[in-house]
């Protein structure tokens, strides 16, 4: 989703815009030194629209956790706490 798809999009002359923009709807930590692509669901929020609630998985393989998610923010390397509000990239599956 987040490399392989724009590569390909590319490849066949497909401009690729800016990934969408979405607050977070829940305070979230990261730990890993690494990138970290958070599962989240979107929900509508009266105050602040479309917000990305958290929905974290217990590993990279566990694909069970997605169901029901809309797609993934990224954040970046930890240690971090992100408060909610925190503005990141979406990319919906």
């Amino acid at each position: 989703m987040r490399y392989v798809l724009p590569v390909l999009a590319e490849a066949e002359g497909v401009a690729a815009g800016p990934p969408e923009r979405v607050p977070l709807g829940a305070d979230f930590r990261v730990m890993p030194p690494l990138w970290y692509f958070l599962p989240v669901k979107l929900e509508s929020h009266p105050a602040h629209g479309t917000v990305a609630l958290p929905r974290p998985t217990r590993g990279s393989g566990d694909f069970v956790s997605l169901v029901g998610t809309d797609g993934f923010v990224e954040l970046p390397p930890g240690p971090a706490e992100y408060a909610a509000g925190h503005v990141a990239a979406l990319y919906r599956w």
